[in-house]
């Protein structure tokens, strides 16, 4: 394993997760209630909920997926992390139930600044697909999820993203 993969890169995943944090992605209030929200509890990488989860338990589902993206990302680890080059990279997308990708593919929220850095996220994710199924008690068409690797960068002291 190398040095970047075994202890400075990670996949962020203190999972914040937070299903909406009392706000939709467009900046309006959140029509679901409290128990709608579901913080999953990961260590190792930021993985955001973006869709109401309805009260369904998403943990399992978000720790195969994680673990996934994870073995995925580690593989198509480009020579710049590995030499040393920082950076935080936020990619977006959507599961269908099937465990599919939709129609519209894993887009880049936040870059780097580094093209292979953003290049190998986004790849994490396309590799990892199909994914498993959604929960069988989730009743929405897909979940939206916003995954935040890091590269050579430390989580805080309280295992927050920079």
């Amino acid at each position: 394993m190398t040095r970047c993969a075994a202890s400075t890169c990670a996949i962020t995943c203190v999972i914040f997760a937070i299903s909406t944090l009392g706000r939709s992605p467009q900046g309006t209030p959140d029509q679901s209630t409290n128990a709608d929200r579901k913080p999953a509890a990961f260590v190792g990488s930021a993985v955001q909920i973006l869709t109401p989860t309805e009260g369904v338990d998403f943990a399992p589902f978000l720790n195969h997926l994680l673990s996934t993206v994870k073995r995925n990302w580690y593989a198509k680890m480009p020579e710049a992390a590995r030499l040393g080059i920082k950076g935080k990279v936020t990619v977006r997308f959507r599961i269908l139930k099937d465990g599919t990708l939709t129609d519209q593919p894993p887009s880049v929220d936040e870059g780097s600044g580094t093209k292979t850095l953003d290049d190998a996220a986004v790849a994490a994710i396309r590799n990892s697909t199909p994914f498993e199924h959604l929960p069988d008690a989730f009743k929405g068409p897909n979940i939206e999820l916003r995954f935040s690797f890091l590269y050579n960068l430390p989580l805080s002291p309280r295992g927050q993203l920079p």
